[in-house]
């Protein structure tokens, strides 16, 4: 995910008027100079002060785009993206990586597992949370394309791209990847991958959609796929409170849609212990057997 990170950044940055603001993440910092050395710039470990510079360089004419661990710009940084980002409409983009419980080593206070809650309910932020490499690159592209306060955050890579099975990205539109009967999962990030593993296992019954936007959310498609199937799953790595769910939640109740929602994700907690991607997750019943098996309580569930 990083590479292509990375690789769509400096596709962008052919325009002069882009720059890069990180906020001392080595591994994106020198494949980004190595590139751009005079519109790179490493503003170490303050992502409030990195926030302000780039709203004044947008302010200036530039498009900057800031690079940091999510749990910090999404936190930290949270007072200075509402006002100098979201309040005055800045096309300012904030890259966030570790997504989740991507940095699964380095413990609890490095996970961003609350990250959508927080942000979704800024107004005017564009919220992205891409699930393959190449979703990486289409994201970064539609932020580019797309003016106005955006932030995308980064996971880890999830297996098989379902992008080469002919999947099109389309700006703010959330994508059907499997079609199932009886039960349709929404997913967003890098658990969608092992959702799509686990929906294979059903053959047919189990469809998956692709959120890869979560603000603005597509309510029209949620309205075209509650007239296919009345029968919904959410699947994420975030706390339940205010994530996804919570998002398809309050779509289906203000837009009164006639569907069963059975959302599953972190509950209420902070994720623990120490490990691998695959073992924190595990470890957090976020694996992909515990998929498998809430999958089956909502196939249960449906008279």
């Amino acid at each position: 995910m990083i590479k292509a990170l990375i690789e769509s950044l400096i596709e962008v940055g052919n325009d002069e008027k882009v720059v890069y603001l990180v906020a001392d993440d080595k591994e994106v910092y020198d494949g980004l100079v190595a590139v751009f050395p005079t519109r790179t710039f490493n503003i170490g470990i303050a992502e409030c002060n990195g926030i302000s510079l780039a709203a004044g360089l947008e302010n200036g004419g530039y498009k900057p785009y800031v690079i940091g661990g999510c749990t910090f710009m999404a936190f930290r940084a949270y007072d200075f993206i509402r006002v100098q980002m979201c309040m005055q409409r800045s096309n300012v983009k904030v890259i966030g990586i570790g997504a989740g419980l991507a940095i699964s080593i380095l413990g609890n206070t490095q996970h961003a597992t609350e990250d959508l809650s927080s942000l979704r309910a800024l107004p005017y932020l564009k919220v992205i949370t891409p699930s393959t490499p190449t979703e990486v690159r289409h994201a970064v592209n539609d932020v580019y394309e797309n003016s106005g306060p955006a932030y995308v955050r980064v996971g880890r890579s999830c297996g098989v791209d379902f992008y080469d099975e002919g999947v099109c990205y389309v700006s703010n539109k959330m994508q059907k990847i499997l079609d199932g009967e009886k039960l349709l999962i929404f997913s967003t990030g890098s658990i969608l991958c092992k959702v799509l593993e686990v929906a294979k296992r059903f053959t047919g019954e189990v469809g998956v959609i692709d959120v890869h936007t979560i603000s603005p959310l597509d309510v029209e498609s949620l309205k075209a796929y509650a007239k296919e199937n009345s029968n919904w799953m959410s699947v994420e790595e975030h706390n339940l409170n205010g994530g996804l769910g919570s998002a398809l939640a309050e779509a289906v109740v203000d837009n009164r849609l006639e569907v069963s929602l059975h959302r599953f994700g972190l509950k209420n907690q902070f994720a623990d212990g120490y490990g691998n991607y695959e073992q924190i997750k595990e470890k957090n019943g976020l694996g992909i057997e515990d998929i498998y098996r809430e999958c089956l309580v909502a196939l249960e569930g449906i008279n």
